[in-house]
């Protein structure tokens, strides 16, 4: 079936790779991307590149960080959400983090960007209180 908008075609692989990728939230490791689609590596990071325009391990390890982002905001601790991320530790996490965002993740929370460890959220319905 041609694309409704007539523009060009996505490789079978791309969308079955991508929908992987976010079914695993980034975990799945790009060899065994491949493998499963029946496609090498580099073939599969081409075409990646060439249709998304990015490659597979870029768009995993965007899955990884906003995952670790949804993680963090149930006020786990930061070594938590790095493994729950799929991050090999928390030092390789801090990389991830300061690589993506220019600052580590204190320097995040400095930044009152994001709070790596808070109280957790209130039960839905539930008001604020007010100070």
């Amino acid at each position: 079936m041609p694309p409704r908008d007539g523009g060009p075609r996505v490789a079978p692989d791309v969308i079955w790779g991508w929908r992987e990728l976010h079914r695993t939230d980034g975990r799945i490791k790009v060899t065994q991307l491949a493998a499963q689609g029946l496609v090498s590596v580099r073939t599969l990071e081409r075409r990646f590149r060439e249709q998304i325009g990015r490659s597979s391990a870029e768009v995993a390890r965007i899955l990884r960080f906003t995952n670790a982002l949804r993680l963090q905001s149930r006020g786990l601790p930061l070594a938590t959400v790095a493994r729950l991320a799929g991050h090999h530790d928390q030092a390789h996490f801090n990389d991830v983090v300061k690589e993506t965002t220019g600052l580590t993740p204190i320097g995040l929370a400095r930044e009152r960007l994001i709070q790596w460890t808070a109280e957790p959220p209130p039960a839905q319905g539930a008001s604020a209180a007010v100070r």
